[in-house]
């Protein structure tokens, strides 16, 4: 299909190769374009959107979400041993996604979500997030439905997971409700991104409490509030 359009288009292309070539900076676009011409353009746009055929892979990158279009396109490697010469070699790489993780952990969970999940987190969730990870104290009034407890319980785990040698505690005012409600959280947090669970290296738990012990020398324990819990030092906690 010909039209004065093709013409003109290549007219274009050397006079801006032209200008650029001397630095100048006339307008290579034309001054008028009739009517004619610009029916032609139309429909030879619309004759171009009939009959393109993209390939294959061009429309199965379409249907992935961003995550998944990012991890095809950069070509991620699968089944990757981790060495001591690995982390080396990608030192600063690493400890550059780790800072930017620790301040905005919930991207970090946006990456590790399984690609068949529905779960999203909300934005008042996510300012949760980040404030946990950002400020040594921080203090939250909030209404029933809020996700205090799953998002506080999350939050000490991303806390472990980016500060190795983190000792957290959970305690709440029963005897046995801190350990009832973080055994369900952290039963669906771990469920939710199944890749957390790969930091823990152990994992107890009892009526009384629940020990979380991370492979970078972390812990996160729920205690109850008793004279042997009192003396026990911890760098973080959560009161429910």
């Amino acid at each position: 299909m010909q039209s004065n359009y093709n013409s003109t288009r290549i007219e274009r292309g050397k006079l801006l190769r032209k200008n650029l070539e001397n630095n100048t900076k006339q307008d290579f676009l034309p001054q008028k374009v009739n009517l004619n011409e610009q029916q032609n353009i139309k429909k030879e746009n619309i004759f171009i959107e009939k009959n393109s055929v993209l390939s294959s892979s061009s429309i199965e990158m379409e249907k992935l979400g961003a995550i998944d279009r990012l991890k095809r396109e950069y070509g991620i490697e699968k089944n990757v041993v981790l060495t001591k010469e690995n982390v080396e070699e990608n030192r600063q790489l690493i400890e550059k996604y780790i800072e930017f993780f620790s301040a905005y952990p919930d991207i970090y969970l946006d990456l590790i979500l399984p690609s068949e999940s529905k779960f999203h987190l909300y934005f008042y969730q996510r300012i949760f997030l980040r404030a946990c990870m950002r400020f040594k104290y921080h203090y939250c009034i909030a209404s029933r439905g809020y996700s205090k407890s799953f998002l506080s319980i999350l939050a000490g785990i991303l806390r472990c997971i980016f500060l190795p040698g983190t000792t957290m505690f959970l305690v709440a005012p029963g005897a046995s409700q801190g350990v009832e409600i973080a055994q369900e959280k952290i039963n669906i947090i771990l469920n939710t991104w199944p890749l957390l669970s790969q930091e823990i290296a152990k994992k107890n738990e009892s009526q009384k409490e629940i020990n979380l012990f991370f492979k970078n020398g972390s812990n996160f324990d729920v205690l109850t509030v008793t004279s042997k819990s009192r003396g026990l030092r911890r760098n973080a906690g959560i009161c429910l």
